[in-house]
């Protein structure tokens, strides 16, 4: 008797039948007609055989008298000896016939008509209560064949009774390959040689394992994803199966072929065994459901409407971006115009980083199967990266894997090359957050806009415009950005409108800026392939107290002051030695034991400098505790020292070295990682993956796009500058890895609120609002003209003394001999005029600090006003020229940024962009001030732990990403002050209420919401602080004084009842906000 569980079982399973009935498939109730014992159904085989080679086939019936036997047996031994996946794709040879294949992919020319003839004859065929073993009566749910070869199977379950574990649980216990009572293997279970993907489904979700392995098997999801989390969208009365997708998308026909033609392969990697011995472990990679669905969505517009479009694909850290790379550049090349044309010539695989280059490059060979198909430029062969690129491109290699930094020369090989003039090119960029800027270089400046168009009586204006209209991305390429955390900037470069229209800057309408595939963080978390780090995360913070001996209590800048103390702090031998036995002892209390001891940690450091430090105290450690390294499970090992270049020995120095007993330095020492790392040869990744190294201390190293699933602690002492940093440094944590379930993130640095903003901006993938102004530009360029460096004609003269030069070079097809002697007489004597302005001004800065001092000692009044009046002017003229200077960079910038997406159709924006550039190489900085800190003394310092919950963040939503705005710089800069009033200032307005640690907490939860209020910091920023208070801020302070009345209610009570207190909070944002100084700066003061 059939249970009411089990017939709700089955009319689940015949309504999945039934869904892959519709779109074609044929039908077996039950398996008739199936072995066992080979695992094939030989009906289906031989009805392929006799539609696609029926006279071969004939002949070899004709002359085999058991022709079945001989064939089948032929097959059996080809799937043995070769595996499915290869049998499937590649052709067979049997005595008596020519070779044959057992299925046909997909024709990529539809004018090869007898491939295209085979691909219709495939049969697809699903089976249902299928006995999978000889020696027993047990059944499979459904096996699902090509052309009678087994390619998947799954176990179907009910949600009423039971759920997707339970399926899950049935594969691990009841469907092992081998029987262990006859050690007997089961041909259609048996990894690699029966079936290739085994699915357990229920009615709400789908997971799949390539290799069943008993209790051990590993499955993954197969799921959409419901609104950037697991799982998939809920029944609705249109769809009353969740699931559906599995017959309706990917049991298409054409889907299901492309599956095992295109898609799934072997990957080869190296695991150490148990005695620590190196093997190489095969395993079938079958995609999951959105390495599927966004392959297919690329590939299916690219066919649509060709070349020349934009794709962003936002996918999360850990959700396989290599492999979704990978298979999209594949499918780019099988893709063909209905006259048989490649829709692309060539893909250019764009990496940001040597290590991923080989990471990338390794994926990509791995699964090419073509000789000569790939090709990655680099300098093994002896020749330059450029040299390589050319011939590879005019040779038509059709995968080309480059770094970045090499990709500007593809770009002008693309567009100038004349053998490369009607080709296509899809050019897919990895981490794409970091690829923004223009490819505009000073090579293709001329030579872009004249290519194809070289005219005598071409007016100079036309030739300029050319120009402009080249910085413009070419309509031969489209381009594919991938990333896991995409700025404003890359959701313009490569986002679609939530219609699937490109961004049109110049109308920009109420659409929101999307992804054209988004697969989320939160999504992969809650799916398992990636840990979230936060749950690990543990903010601390140092207290100390800064003392200062000299009695001159001199007057220094304000900025410069809070630079060199947290660079006099960081490096100070106090608080390196006592974070490195904080390190060490938390590691060896929390993480050497972990992943059978190992577990590794990286310490990220604020400079090259600190890596020396931070090296040598760790040494100093290890050879005052010998005893540390002797228990295997605990021992540390050498830690790595990882930065870029050469670190001076007297850069390293700290003043406190010998009174404190550090390891004193020599100040004619240079280190670097071959010095620092003398028994490492090779690579420091390659190295860092043994088992002898567990350590690794870096500077502005192996922060992104390093993958150590070993990793599972992090030590930061470095303030992350963005949130995009925040989230790329953490995510180094977040790789799965056999028996990680912990890991530790100690960051002694970065604001707990700070860190959760950054993660929830990316949790569910990026918002984009607002889309960017393109006019913005033309603000920039009225903010740039304001200051009165140079005139417009100026920039006039370089127009038609230096534009000019370049077109008849080009038309006369000869080099210029005068253009250096051009550019040097229109920009020398602006850039001398701009910077004896800026000695003067800082000369005059210095002499008027250091009369002031002297007029605060004579306690004369009228002279220290009229003094500090003139210091302040001085100042302000001062930070005015530091702030064009920026402006120019910005004007620039943003230009190349835009002017990829908007035709501005405007000559004289061009050749002022231009002059902007180039007079920016001309123009010096203002030295930084000197800060005496010989008479400073670090005392009391501890390290504690801090709350890592922040009600106010965690209540907010994410924020959205922000385009560029014409925001000015403050004109009017804060007076310098004492060196003890920085260190006190903060501390005298909290008094005894509460700690001055708080105290800094809470100023700086209040200058964060002026921050985010736009109207309060146009008039900030473009006021003096008088007429700054006049406005919007005390009463945003107020408000925000309020807010925070239930974390803060003494602070909060006094600063109410007491005006002097109010007017201190206002004149301490107000000063925090002047100078941009951050909490992390402010700690300790």
């Amino acid at each position: 008797m059939i249970s009411n569980a089990d017939h709700k079982e089955k009319a689940f399973e015949n309504a999945i039948v039934q869904g892959f009935v519709r779109q074609g498939w044929q039908h077996s109730s039950n398996d008739s007609g199936f072995d066992p014992k080979t695992g094939l159904y030989a009906p289906d085989l031989f009805a392929w055989m006799d539609a696609t080679y029926r006279d071969e086939f004939e002949q070899f019936k004709q002359t085999n008298a058991k022709w079945q036997e001989t064939f089948l047996s032929r097959i059996e031994q080809c799937l043995i000896q070769k595996g499915t996946l290869r049998t499937l794709q590649d052709a067979v040879g049997i005595t008596g016939m020519p070779f044959f294949k057992l299925s046909e992919k997909e024709p990529e020319n539809l004018e090869n008509h007898a491939v295209v003839e085979r691909y219709g004859h495939n049969i697809l065929r699903v089976m249902q209560q299928v006995h999978f073993r000889v020696e027993t009566t047990e059944s499979i749910d459904l096996v699902f064949f090509i052309n009678g070869i087994p390619v998947a199977t799954a176990e179907v379950k009910t949600n009423f009774t039971q759920d997707i574990n339970d399926a899950v649980e049935e594969y691990r216990r009841n469907r092992h390959p081998k029987l262990h009572k006859t050690g007997s293997y089961s041909a259609l279970l048996k990894p690699g040689r029966g079936a290739i993907v085994h699915f357990a489904i229920s009615e709400t979700d789908i997971q799949m394992t390539t290799k069943l392995e008993g209790e051990t098997t590993r499955f993954l999801p197969f799921n959409m994803g419901n609104d950037g989390h697991a799982g998939n969208p809920s029944a609705t009365v249109d769809n009353p199966y969740p699931v559906s997708y599995f017959w309706e998308v990917v049991g298409r026909p054409k889907t299901w072929l492309r599956l095992f033609h295109s898609f799934v392969f072997t990957e080869a990697h190296r695991v150490q065994t148990q005695f620590g011995n190196w093997k190489t472990d095969n395993r079938l990679i079958f995609p999951r459901y959105h390495q599927l669905r966004a392959v297919t969505k690329i590939v299916d517009d690219a066919i649509e409407y060709g070349v020349g479009r934009n794709y962003l694909i936002e996918h999360s850290p850990g959700s396989g971006k290599t492999k979704t790379i990978t298979w999209t550049a594949f499918r780019l090349t099988e893709i063909r115009e209905p006259n048989g044309k490649a829709v692309f010539d060539t893909i250019l695989i764009i990496t940001d980083r040597t290590n991923l280059n080989d990471q990338l490059l390794a994926a990509v060979n791995g699964f090419n199967r073509t000789p000569g198909l790939v090709q990655g430029i680099d300098r093994k062969a002896g020749t330059s990266k450029t040299a390589s690129l050319q011939k590879a491109l005019e040779k038509g290699v059709r995968i080309v894997v480059v770094t970045i930094q090499t990709f500007p020369f593809a770009m002008e090989q693309i567009i100038l090359n004349e053998k490369l003039r009607d080709r296509s090119f899809a050019v897919i960029i990895d981490e794409a957050h970091n690829s923004q800027s223009s490819t505009s270089s000073s090579k293709l400046n001329a030579a872009l806009g004249l290519a194809g168009k070289q005219t005598t009586n071409q007016s100079l204006d036309d030739f300029i415009e050319t120009i402009q209209k080249s910085h413009k991305r070419p309509a031969n390429v489209s381009f594919l950005g991938f990333t896991a955390t995409p700025r404003h900037q890359t959701m313009m470069l490569f986002g679609r409108t939530e219609d699937g229209s490109p961004v049109n800057l110049t109308c920009p309408g109420e659409e929101k800026v999307v992804s054209f595939d988004l697969y989320s963080m939160r999504q992969a978390i809650e799916e398992g392939f990636i840990i979230d780090v936060l749950k690990g995360y543990t903010p601390y913070e140092e207290a100390w107290k800064l003392e200062h001996s000299n009695p001159k209590n001199p007057l220094v800048n304000e900025r410069d002051a809070k630079r060199s103390i947290a660079k006099w702090k960081n490096l100070h031998p106090t608080n390196v030695s006592q974070k490195t036995d904080f390190i060490i002892n938390h590691f060896v209390r929390n993480v050497a034991g972990l992943l059978n001891g190992q577990a590794k940690a990286m310490i990220v450091t604020s400079s090259r400098a600190a890596v020396v430090r931070y090296k040598m105290a760790f040494d100093k450690y290890f050879e005052t505790h010998p005893d540390l390294n002797k228990v295997p499970a605990l021992r540390l090992g050498v830690p790595i020292a990882a930065f870029s270049g050469d670190v001076q020995g007297t850069d390293v120095i700290h003043e406190a070295d010998r009174e404190q007993g550090f390891t004193l330095i020599d100040p004619e020492a240079v280190f670097n990682e071959e010095n620092l790392n003398p028994e490492i040869r090779g690579a420091l990744e390659e190295a860092f993956d043994k088992e002898e190294y567990r350590l690794m201390i870096v500077a502005n190293k192996f922060q992104t796009g390093f993958d150590q699933p070993k990793l599972c602690a992090m030590y930061i002492d470095k303030a992350l500058g963005s949130e995009i940093e925040i989230v790329q440094t953490y995510s180094r944590l977040n790789r799965i890895y056999p028996a990680k379930d912990a890991v530790f993130i100690v960051d002694f640095v970065n604001q707990p609120k700070d860190v959760q903003k950054a993660f929830k901006k990316y949790d569910a993938g990026a918002t984009v609002n607002e889309i960017q102004n393109s006019d913005v530009i033309f603000s920039l360029r009225e903010s740039v003209l304001a200051a009165s460096v140079f005139t417009e004609a100026d920039v006039t003269d370089f127009k038609a003394s230096y534009y000019f030069s370049k077109l008849r070079t080009l038309v006369e097809n000869k080099k210029s001999k005068d253009d250096h002697a051009v550019l040097n007489r229109i920009f020398e004597p602006l850039a001398t005029n701009f910077n004896l302005q800026l000695r003067e001004c800082y000369e005059g800065c210095s002499l008027l600090t250091a009369q002031l001092e002297k007029d605060e000692e004579s306690g004369n009044e009228a002279r220290i006003a009229a003094t500090r009046e003139a210091l302040e002017e001085q100042t302000t003229d001062l930070n005015l020229l530091e702030n064009f200077r920026k402006t120019l960079n910005k004007t620039v910038s943003t230009y190349n940024y835009l002017a990829q997406m908007v035709d501005y159709n405007n000559p004289d924006l061009e050749v002022f962009v231009a002059f902007c550039s180039l007079l920016s190489k001309y123009l010096k900085h203002a030295p930084k001030e000197e800060i005496d800190l010989s008479g400073v003394l670090l005392t009391n310092y501890t390290i504690r732990q801090l709350p890592k919950d922040t009600p106010e963040e965690a209540e907010k939503d994410a924020t959205p990403l922000k385009p560029i705005r014409d925001t000015p710089h403050d004109p009017h800069p804060e007076m310098p002050e004492h060196l003890k009033t920085i260190l006190e200032k903060i501390s005298n307005f909290a008094g005894d209420i509460i700690g001055s640690e708080d105290a800094v907490r809470y100023c700086c939860s209040i200058t964060k919401k002026m921050q985010e209020n736009d109207q309060v910091m146009v008039q900030v920023l473009n006021n003096d602080s008088e007429s700054a208070r006049k406005g919007l801020l005390e009463p945003a302070v107020h408000g925000a004084v309020i807010d925070l009345f239930d974390q803060y209610k003494k602070l909060t009570q006094a600063v109410m009842l007491d005006n002097h207190k109010k007017d201190e909070l206002v004149d301490i944002v107000l000063s925090l906000l002047k100078t941009k100084t951050t909490e992390t700066q402010l700690r300790g003061a």
